[in-house]
């Protein structure tokens, strides 16, 4: 996950300066003189990565993030570029708690750092700009408004700026003109990856957005303002609703376990940057900005034939899209390929 520290948790850096002036038994005005420490990013660092190096935990990245704004992308961080480590109202909070145990500083100031993420709603953590391109599963299948009926010249596939007509289920009251709708291929089912028998339901892929130009007796007359997938004849109308494409980063839902179910385009395989589909949705506390940890289970031996199952960390994504039953998420960090059906946590687990 090429990508950046922020504002938001200063509690990595402070882990680790902490651990270093309370053991190190350095005076008030030696640690006054050292405001911060620059890293140089090198060449294959992520922010998963060096939250593991400095913190002891990847899960840390997002403060990182948070605590550099110069960084504007959480998923690039470039050879070269700075990185602040820890700030001098960092250094300070620690000398005022010199007192307690290092275990009780890093909660308290984790505690602090949590609740200012949370007061930070006015500013995204995160700007994905590709949410209304996004497929969605539904557990229901949708009525469509309307078709496409014909094109105006007729084509075997339309593209941005072509005109259309296209039919309304039921009458034409409801379109609007200058208003657009989504267009969508014809719903596909999808299937629990491990058992195809476990119906999970209807994929919608956007194949584009158009707009109402007029009526024309029974049919209306639309252009094709935008592009997604190949548009045809019979291809389904709905409403528009559009997302904001702002993330804000939210705690995730204690306990919470789940599956991969899909690749969006279907392929096997998920690495970073991948949009994937989770079994859980609203319905179970899930929300937009939620990262949770994708794991995979290994079998580790005790001895006198004794065995456990280990949860090994391998990656790690963000809700982008979070509907009842199923959601859309966005792989931000992959240490290897992620096949479809692996075990996502919550990271606290």
């Amino acid at each position: 996950m090429n990508r950046s520290l922020t504002k938001k948790t200063l509690f990595l850096s402070t882990l680790i300066i902490a651990v270093f002036y309370l053991i190190s038994g350095l005076h008030s005005e030696e640690v006054e003189q050292k405001t911060t420490i620059t890293y140089t990013v090198q060449k294959g660092d992520t922010l998963w990565g060096l939250s593991q190096k400095f913190f002891d935990s990847a899960w840390y990245w997002p403060g990182l993030w948070a605590e550099n704004s110069k960084i504007t992308n959480p998923h690039w961080i470039y050879p070269g570029q700075e990185i602040t480590l820890y700030s001098k109202k960092a250094i300070a909070e620690i000398q005022e708690k010199e007192n307690q145990p290092v275990s009780q500083i890093v909660q308290t100031i984790k505690k602090e750092n949590i609740a200012k993420i949370e007061k930070q709603d006015k500013k995204p953590n995160f700007v994905f700009r590709k949410i209304n391109k996004l497929p969605y599963i539904s557990t229901r299948e949708i009525k469509p408004d309307a078709t496409i009926q014909r094109g105006v010249t007729p084509v075997d596939m339309y593209s941005t700026g072509d005109e259309i007509y296209i039919t309304a289920e039921n009458g034409s009251e409801k379109f609007l003109i200058g208003e657009k709708y989504a267009i969508y291929k014809k719903p596909e089912k999808v299937f629990d990856p491990d058992n195809k028998k476990i119906f999970i339901g209807y994929q919608y892929n956007l194949a584009g957005i158009i707009e109402i130009l007029k009526k024309e007796g029974q049919l209306l007359r639309a252009v094709i303002t935008n592009t997604y997938r190949p548009i045809s004849n019979g291809d389904l109308i709905t409403e528009f609703n559009e997302i904001s494409p702002d993330i804000f980063l939210k705690p995730s839902v204690a306990g919470l376990k789940g599956k991969i179910i899909k690749e969006k385009e279907g392929a096997i395989y998920l690495g970073e940057h991948f949009i994937g589909f989770i079994n859980a949705g609203t319905a179970d506390g899930v929300e937009r900005g939620q990262i949770y940890s994708i794991v995979e289970e290994q079998i580790v031996s005790l001895g006198n034939k004794e065995t456990f199952t280990e949860l090994i960390p391998i990656g790690s994504f963000v809700v982008v899209d979070a509907r009842e039953k199923v959601s859309a998420v966005l792989i931000i960090e992959s240490e290897k390929q992620i096949p479809t059906g692996a075990l996502f946590i919550s990271p606290s687990m």
